[in-house]
């Protein structure tokens, strides 16, 4: 049982002396940063268009903004076909 132990912590530091290397990489640490951003920009970009949406649709009401969304999806369906 022992055995098993001193194994399993053997294989766990030089995991842990890998992953420490890596992070202190500056192309890992270029990387992890340019994704980081990518995906606030992701974030903020969604949070903006449900906003921008919903302002748009009290904005309108409900029958002009049904004609929006009914022209905005004939575009989309021309768009693809």
């Amino acid at each position: 049982m022992s055995n098993n132990i001193s194994r399993f912590t053997s294989h766990f530091s030089r995991f842990t002396s890998h992953v420490q290397r890596l992070m202190t990489h500056p192309g890992f640490c270029r990387y992890s940063a340019n994704t980081a951003w990518l995906f606030a920009e992701k974030i903020l970009r969604m949070v903006v268009g449900l906003f921008v949406g919903v302002w748009v649709a009290r904005y309108l009401g409900p029958s002009k903004y049904w004609l929006l969304s009914y022209q905005t999806d004939c575009g989309k369906y021309i768009k693809i076909c």
